[in-house]
């Protein structure tokens, strides 16, 4: 049959059979000989293209967090109001708790980091820190969001990103600790 017939019957069998011209074009010949299934594919590729991604976790440099407690294994602000200083550690807890609960895929998380965090991970990233590690783009793309094997770090949770860089240092046998 020629690529111009399986077109044809393509379109018919969507007509006859009421489904999409894709499908019927799937059933009755290869994918390569029908145009159709070529221009829906290009449209879905650039329809998912164009989304632009939601930021999932917002971070936020201070000096004091809210007050938190555990609630379903995450730390979520404390009914009372108050802050506590933050010293050494990453808060992180959901934006909107009643959306979390709720198990919202919409619902997004702030970190809450130290003062200065954000510089200190810019220049271990893109140098390495001075000499403490190499730089991570080596391993995981100029981008950061992986390359072969190795995963993304771009947009990971900051304390995700912690614990899995204290647990490459361990298995690696580097000295990277955080600061």
């Amino acid at each position: 049959m020629s690529a111009l017939a399986a077109t044809a019957t393509c379109r018919t069998a969507s007509a006859v059979l009421r489904t999409p011209a894709w499908w019927a074009c799937r059933r009755r010949t290869s994918f390569s000989k029908c145009r159709t299934t070529k221009r829906i594919s290009g449209k879905v590729a650039e329809y998912f293209a164009s989304i632009e991604p939601i930021p999932w976790i917002r971070v936020v440099e201070t000096a004091n967090v809210p007050k938190t407690r555990v609630v379903g294994g995450m730390f979520v602000s404390a009914d009372e109001a108050g802050t506590e200083p933050i010293g050494h550690r990453i808060v992180e807890v959901p934006e909107d708790r009643a959306r979390t609960e709720l198990r919202d895929a919409a619902s997004g998380f702030v970190a809450y980091v130290p003062a200065g965090s954000l510089k200190r991970g810019e220049t271990l990233v893109t140098t390495g820190g001075g000499g403490k590690t190499v730089r991570c783009g080596i391993c995981h793309g100029e981008d950061l969001r992986g390359l072969g094997s190795v995963p993304a770090i771009a947009g990971r949770s900051p304390s995700y990103t912690v614990a899995n860089c204290g647990t490459f240092s361990t298995v690696c046998g580097t000295d990277w600790k955080p600061t």
